[in-house]
């Protein structure tokens, strides 16, 4: 298991190298924002992360999360402090 799991960071890591974007991202609405099931973070600050040409509506933080609520999955817009 040990080996599997070194394996698997190495791989992953390498992935996010080669596509440019910054691994953290999987996580930072985790360990820094206290996020519980899933989060999403500004256009801007994905553009942070390395990742681009992502394109939302106008204050999409405001989108209706309705349906996912109700099933009682917990979503965190997050906005990163500099």
């Amino acid at each position: 298991m040990r080996e599997y799991m070194a394996t698997s960071i190495k791989r992953q890591a390498e992935f996010f190298s080669k596509i440019g974007v910054d691994e953290y991202v999987c996580r930072i609405g985790a360990v820094e924002y206290g996020a519980q099931d899933f989060y999403t973070l500004s256009v801007e600050d994905m553009n942070r992360f390395g990742i681009h040409n992502v394109q939302a509506p106008r204050r999409y933080e405001d989108t209706d999360l309705t349906p996912f609520l109700r099933k009682g999955k917990k979503i965190k817009y997050i906005r990163l402090r500099d």
